[in-house]
């Protein structure tokens, strides 16, 4: 069994992982490409450690959908108005005492071109790269719920419990706080500068 995972400076670990979603009578492979840049979580979480009573605690995490080679998801001031408001949602969340996390989706890849135009967004705890409208994330938190808008660029902020018992995390179900969809919502004074 692996010890825990460093906690001084950043965390840096890269996984791959395989997924199956069943689709009709068949089924469909994705790869996806998760690196995990910043430990997000309270120590609780990452330590994986016997404890004698459970440590339960609610988390926060932001996720961007957009993708390098959609136009609006590359418009000028985009990127920094996002940060300012993925600041601005982590500074709420941590004022709360809740956990917080961002996650960064890109539709296309490859990794490369996907993983550095989301660093231009934020620095992410974890990046979900590729796969298009059937990228997992995209699978997750957009096709799955009824109400949400398939557009990008998008920013999804979820809450959910955890809890960090003695031999397991429960994760409690993903509740949708907000979301911010589109040039218009996610940087309006961009939008509003913006030429049609």
């Amino acid at each position: 069994m692996p010890g825990p995972p460093p906690t001084g400076g950043r965390l840096r670990a890269a996984a791959i992982v395989g997924l199956s979603i069943a689709i009709g009578a068949g089924a469909t492979a994705l790869v996806l490409h998760v690196r995990r840049a910043t430990p997000a979580a309270p120590a609780a979480a990452l330590q994986y450690t016997k404890a004698a009573s459970p440590v339960e605690y609610f988390e926060e995490q932001a996720i961007l959908f957009g993708s390098p080679t959609c136009g609006f998801s590359k418009i000028h001031g985009l990127a920094a108005a996002t940060r300012q408001l993925i600041d601005s949602i982590r500074g709420v969340a941590l004022a709360r005492g809740d956990s917080f996390s961002t996650v960064g989706v890109s539709l296309e890849g490859p990794a490369s071109d996907g993983e550095a135009w989301l660093y231009e967004f934020d620095k992410f705890d974890e990046l979900i790269i590729g796969h298009n409208w059937l990228n997992s994330a995209v699978v997750a938190h957009i096709w799955s719920d009824p109400d949400a808008k398939p557009a990008i660029p998008q920013l999804v902020l979820i809450r959910r419990h955890i809890r960090n018992g003695q031999r397991s995390i429960a994760v409690g179900q993903d509740s949708v706080v907000r979301r911010w969809v589109g040039v218009g919502e996610l940087a309006p004074a961009v939008a509003r500068s913006l030429r049609y």
